[in-house]
C-alpha cells in the first residue's frame, strides 16, 4: 500500500468485486487516523509512528461510509471500527497476527491485547474479528471439531492455530472460513513461494451462537484483488441492515 495509486486501485477493486468493507493487514503506513479518498471511500488505519512491517486498515465503501460511528486504533496490529446497523450495531476488529518467527512473548501480548479489546466492546454489537492471523487451524474431523472450528478448514494445525482456536473458544466465537463446505480452491489464502504449499492463514470470526444465522457465505476469490498481494481475497457475506443503506440487507467484507 506504499506505492503511488494503490489506494485508488483498492477502491476500484472493491467496486468490481462488490465488497463493501475491506480489511487489510501489513499495510506498512505510519501513524493512526482516517481519510476520505478521491472516490469517496473512507479509510481508517492504525500503525506505528514510523513506517514499519505491520499496520492494519479498514476501507469502507462510499455507499455505506455514512454508517461509520467511530473507530479506535489499539496498536499496529489491532484496529476497532464501529458501524451503525440494525438490529444491532456492527463492530469490526481488523488484526495482523505475529508470524511464526515471533517470540512467545510477542504472541502472548497480541492475544492479550486482542482479548482485552473484545471484553471492552458493547456486548450487544455484532462482532467480527478479521485479518491475517498467521495461523493454521487445519481441517477437523467430527471427533475433534469444536464450536470455534468447523469441519471445513484446510491443512494441518500449528501452534499459532491452537492459540487462535483458544481465543475463539474463550470469547464464544467461530471461524467463518471453517463453517462452509467449499471446494479446496476456495479455502486457501496464500501459496508458498515455491508454489508447493497452499495455506489458510486469514480468518473471519463471529460470535457463533448469536449471529451464525446472519452468515450467508465465506470463501476466497481467486480472481482478485489485483493489488500486488500474495494473499487471496477472503470474503464473507453478512445479513444485516446498515444505516444509509436501507434497501439492502447484506454487506460483503
Amino acid at each position: 500500500m506504499l506505492q503511488l495509486g494503490k489506494v485508488q486501485l483498492l477502491g476500484e477493486e472493491m467496486m468490481i468485486l462488490e465488497v463493501d468493507i475491506c480489511g487489510l493487514s501489513e499495510v506498512r503506513w505510519d501513524g493512526q487516523g482516517h481519510f476520505t479518498t478521491l472516490d469517496g471511500h473512507t479509510i481508517v488505519y492504525s500503525d506505528r509512528p514510523t513506517q514499519g512491517m505491520s499496520g492494519v486498515t479498514v476501507c469502507i465503501h462510499r455507499k455505506i461510509a455514512g454508517a461509520l460511528v467511530g473507530y479506535e486504533p489499539i496498536s499496529d496490529r489491532v484496529l476497532i471500527v464501529r458501524l451503525n446497523a440494525k438490529p444491532r450495531n456492527v463492530t469490526l476488529i481488523q488484526v495482523y497476527g505475529p508470524t511464526t518467527a515471533a517470540t512467545d512473548e510477542e504472541m502472548e501480548r497480541f492475544y492479550q491485547d486482542l482479548s482485552l479489546t473484545v471484553k471492552q466492546l458493547p456486548k450487544r454489537d455484532m462482532l467480527l474479528v478479521m485479518g491475517d492471523f498467521n495461523a493454521k487451524v487445519g481441517r477437523k474431523e467430527p471427533s475433534t471439531m469444536s464450536s470455534a472450528v468447523g469441519l471445513y478448514g484446510l491443512g494441518e494445525t500449528n501452534e499459532a492455530g491452537e492459540q487462535l482456536e483458544d481465543f475463539c473458544l474463550q470469547h464464544e466465537m467461530g471461524l467463518a472460513n471453517s463453517m462452509f463446505k467449499q471446494h479446496p480452491r476456495w479455502l486457501y489464502i496464500r501459496t508458498s513461494p515455491d508454489d508447493n504449499t497452499r495455506n489458510q492463514i486469514d480468518y473471519i470470526s463471529i460470535i457463533v451462537q448469536r449471529w451464525k444465522t446472519s452468515l450467508m457465505n465465506c470463501r476466497t476469490h481467486l480472481t482478485g484483488a489485483v493489488c500486488d498481494t500474495d494473499h487471496q481475497l477472503l470474503v464473507v457475506t453478512v445479513k444485516v441492515r446498515l444505516a444509509k443503506r436501507q434497501n439492502n440487507t447484506e454487506f460483503r467484507l
